[in-house]
C-alpha cells in the first residue's frame, strides 16, 4: 500500500481506465464534430402565409414578392384570416387577380379586398381596400381611432374622407343607428 491508501497497481489500472475513458470521449466528440461539419445548413425558405400558398396554388409566380411583401398586413396573424382567390382561368400569372380576405379582430370582423395587377415594368401594381364596421358616428371614429382632428371633408352628400396621402385614404360612412362604416383605400406601386 501506498501513502494515499491504494496499492500501486489499482492506481496504474484507473490512471489507464481515466486516460482510456478521457481518449474515447475525445474521439468520440471530435466524430461528433466532423459528422456536424459535414453536414451543410441550407437556409430556410422564406415562410409563406396561407394566402401566399393560395397564390402560389393558383399558378402566380409574377407577383409572389409582392404578396410576399404585403400578405401579412392584408391577413393579420396567421390562422386569424380565410382567404379567397378571384384569377382569369386561362392566364393566372399574366393577368390582375384578386384577393379576398376575412380577417377575425379582437373589434369584431374586418373584411379586406385586394387587387395585384402584374406590371410592364416585371413587379406588380397592389390595391386594396379594408372594411370595418363601428359602433359609433364617424366623428367620434376620425378622432379617437384614426386621431384625425381636422374637420371631415366630403365626397358628396355624407361620406368623409380621411386623406392620409396621395393614395392612401380613409373614408367613413354613416350607417343606420349612428354606426359608422370604415373603408381603408390604398395604392401600392411596389
Amino acid at each position: 500500500m501506498t501513502a494515499r491508501g491504494a496499492p500501486a497497481e489499482s492506481r496504474r489500472g484507473g490512471r489507464i481506465r481515466a486516460s482510456l475513458l478521457c481518449s474515447l470521449l475525445v474521439c468520440s466528440t471530435l466524430v461528433s464534430a466532423k459528422v456536424q461539419q459535414a453536414q451543410p445548413v441550407a437556409p430556410a425558405p422564406p415562410s409563406r402565409n396561407a394566402l401566399e400558398q393560395l397564390t402560389a396554388q393558383a399558378g402566380i409566380g409574377t407577383c409572389m414578392s409582392t404578396m410576399h411583401r404585403v400578405a401579412p398586413a392584408l391577413t393579420g396573424p396567421e390562422g386569424a384570416f380565410a382567404a379567397m382567390l378571384m384569377t382569369n382561368p386561362v392566364a393566372p400569372d399574366a393577368s390582375a387577380f384578386a384577393a379576398s380576405v376575412e380577417r377575425a379582430e379582437p373589434t369584431g370582423t374586418r373584411f379586406v379586398s385586394a387587387v395585384f395587377a402584374p406590371t410592364g415594368r416585371g413587379g406588380c401594381d397592389v390595391g386594396y381596400d379594408m372594411i370595418d364596421v363601428w359602433g359609433k358616428p364617424c366623428a367620434q371614429v376620425a378622432v379617437q381611432d384614426l386621431g384625425y382632428a381636422k374637420p371631415l371633408d366630403v365626397v358628396g352628400k355624407s361620406i368623409g374622407v380621411v386623406p392620409i396621402s396621395p393614395t392612401h385614404h380613409i373614408y367613413l360612412m354613416p350607417t343606420a343607428g349612428n354606426g359608422c362604416v370604415s373603408i381603408t383605400k390604398e395604392l401600392l406601386f411596389p
